[in-house]
């Protein structure tokens, strides 16, 4: 390919950069805002299964669904969002492909500029919706989830020992007064 169809690709790939860039400025709050709130409710929703245990079966499927509703929302916007990143990823892909007769400095510019540059939304700049992402907020849903089911079943031991020991000592009181 001729050093000009690749000037004119990168100056194609700049004006694509700075859109996302404009509207990535315009969206990051929505994005900050949305991510967060997924995470929140799902959290939320984690914790009050360890609540609604026992209850009937109409409630429990709502909230099963209610979740898994909440799981699939998440994940499919930010997998929609980081299209952007895997369409960069597939353009770097294509100029490894390159035959080194064709490689000129255009084609190093080019292969450069995506090599560095992260073509992702974002929420100012605290993170990018890439791949990534979901399994670095699943994995801290899965951690969330460990612990908070440790505590409470710490919470309920302790409950239980207090329960022993008071009847221990009620127990042994009236051992007591018996003789």
């Amino acid at each position: 390919m001729p050093a000009i169809f690749w000037k004119e690709t990168r100056e194609h790939y700049l004006v694509l950069k700075k859109l996302l860039r404009l509207v990535n400025d315009a969206m990051w709050p929505l994005v900050l805002l949305s991510c967060e709130n997924n995470m929140y409710f799902i959290c939320f929703q984690l914790f009050n299964s360890f609540l609604n245990i026992g209850v009937d079966w109409v409630a429990e499927m709502a909230f099963w669904f209610s979740l898994l509703y909440s799981i699939v929302r998440a994940v499919l916007k930010i997998y929609l969002a980081a299209q952007v990143d895997e369409y960069t990823q597939k353009i770097a892909s294509c100029l490894r492909d390159v035959p080194s007769r064709s490689w000129n400095m255009e084609t190093q510019r080019f292969s450069e500029q995506l090599a560095v540059d992260v073509t992702a939304f974002s929420a100012a700049d605290f993170f990018a919706l890439t791949r990534k992402l979901i399994l670095g907020m699943a994995s801290t849903v899965v951690t969330y989830q460990l612990m908070v089911g440790d505590v409470i079943n710490q919470g309920s031991i302790k409950q239980v020992t207090d329960f022993c020991k008071k009847y221990e000592r009620f127990d042994h009181d009236n051992e007591q007064h018996d003789n």
